[in-house]
């Protein structure tokens, strides 16, 4: 990564675990059942850095506890790096260098890497057809990492600018 690593970012847990409520039944003796993600699935915190040798802005997510994890490749300058038993995603790493990005302005690179780390996110919770269908999966997980990318985007890109 850069010289000196990014700062993590706090993550306000209680806007992406909202306790969802529902009836069990529609007469008078259904049960109301809550229900919300586990927080071992909500990230607690996430930053954003650039890696200059090999030319990739990494998106870091950490939560309550690790595990041993594994590398996906999402596409051709794309990857991730997921919990083998959770499938929690730890990182998105994105090709700078495969996008065209040394060749473009800063402004366009920025909005290709919030694009592309989007959809990534949206075909990892979403996986059916794709060769990692069987794989394990968290698509709650990925969707959660989604809208905090989208929410702290202007803070995590601080790094992919200054990278430029």
């Amino acid at each position: 990564m850069n010289e000196q690593v990014a700062d993590w970012i706090e993550v306000d847990e209680s806007k992406y675990n909202q306790i969802k409520q529902a009836y069990s039944g529609v007469d008078s003796r259904s049960v109301l059942i809550e229900m919300s993600m586990s927080p071992y699935d909500v990230p607690l915190q996430v930053r954003g850095d650039y890696d200059e040798c090999s030319k990739r802005f990494v998106i870091d997510f950490r939560y309550i506890d690790s595990e041993d994890s594994k590398s996906l490749q999402l596409d051709d300058h794309m990857s991730a790096v997921v919990g083998l038993s959770s499938g929690r995603i730890y990182s998105l790493l994105i090709d700078l260098e495969a996008l065209g990005a040394n060749s473009v302005e800063v402004k366009i690179v920025e909005e290709k890497v919030h694009k592309n780390a989007d959809n990534a996110l949206t075909r990892m919770a979403n996986p059916v057809g794709s060769p990692r269908s069987k794989e394990k999966s968290n698509a709650k997980n990925y969707t959660v990492a989604q809208r905090i990318i989208s929410d702290y985007w202007p803070k995590l890109k601080r790094e992919l600018l200054g990278a430029h």
